[in-house]
């Protein structure tokens, strides 16, 4: 199964869950919802669409219940790399509690609904966030 059918999936199973509800879903997961989060960043470079990519550092800031996720997506030359580390380099730094960036990542939301609803947080380039939605394919 390829990631895209992993993103519709997920999406298929969190779709008309509340946030508590996904939490705990994804507490149910092997290795809890710090290996769910972690399984789907890793899975981000082969989503890129490198048509649409723009060389750039993305960053990930997400909350769980056991405090926040950072990870550091590079994008160059077409290609993306993932990691489990402070994006302090990122142009931009989308915040998130988990559920909500489950739900992002699987389209359920888009990142300006999220944004205009207060479901994320964005620091640094505001005016560049949106085109990151459009670097990275979901179902």
């Amino acid at each position: 199964m390829d990631v895209i059918d992993e993103q519709r999936q997920l999406r298929r199973q969190i779709s008309r869950m509340s946030d508590q509800d996904i939490l705990e879903f994804a507490q149910q997961q092997p290795g809890g919802v710090e290996a769910l989060v972690d399984l789907t960043i890793n899975g981000m470079p082969s989503v890129l669409d490198p048509p649409a990519a723009e060389d750039c550092v993305i960053g990930y800031e997400i909350s769980v219940p056991a405090g926040t996720l950072a990870y550091r997506i590079e994008v160059k030359a077409g290609q993306a790399t993932a990691e489990h580390r402070d994006p302090d380099d990122a142009r931009v730094i989308l915040q998130l509690a988990a559920a909500d960036y489950l739900r992002l990542i699987c389209g359920l939301i888009d990142g300006t609904e999220a944004f205009m609803s207060g479901k994320m947080r964005i620091r640094g380039d505001v005016m560049f966030a949106p085109r990151v939605g459009v670097m990275f394919r979901t179902p």
